[in-house]
């Protein structure tokens, strides 16, 4: 699969119900070979994040932002979601993790399922996983 957004997610965007910098959106980790489908619609992740693939535990997203990138500065189409690179604490060793997911906290929905990056998949150490969020046009996602 490619990295992409929800459509669950599209649609509660566009119906207010999700605010990016101030909602608490949170990353989770996923072990091979968990596959989310894309067209998934249900609005809830819960049974993922309480699955067997879950490498361990899911991180609030910080420095949050919506911003503008590139040039025209006004263009929707530069139109950015960005955050602080994402670190997983202490990961126990032995898991191959093939994607990350994004979602949002407290409805637990999915916003976009990131499998494809430098360094994916990898295995993990024991140590501290850090996701570094890319500072090319993109950043976690473009609108």
């Amino acid at each position: 699969m490619a990295n992409a957004l929800y459509p669950v997610f599209k649609r509660a965007l566009m119906n207010k119900q999700i605010d990016m910098v101030n909602d608490t959106i949170k990353a989770a980790m996923f072990k091979a070979p968990f596959v989310w489908d894309i067209a998934f619609l249900s609005t809830d992740v819960t049974s993922a994040l309480a699955g067997a693939n879950l490498v361990g535990t899911p991180v609030a997203l910080t420095s949050k932002v919506v911003d503008d990138f590139g040039t025209p500065v006004s263009s929707p189409a530069n139109a950015v979601f960005d955050c602080a690179d994402v670190t997983f604490s202490s990961v126990t060793s032995g898991s191959t993790v093939l994607a990350l997911l994004i979602y949002h906290d407290s409805s637990k929905t999915p916003i976009a399922f990131i499998d494809v990056g430098t360094g994916l998949p990898f295995s993990t150490n024991g140590g501290n996983v850090t996701f570094n969020i890319s500072n090319a046009i993109t950043r976690v996602f473009a609108l």
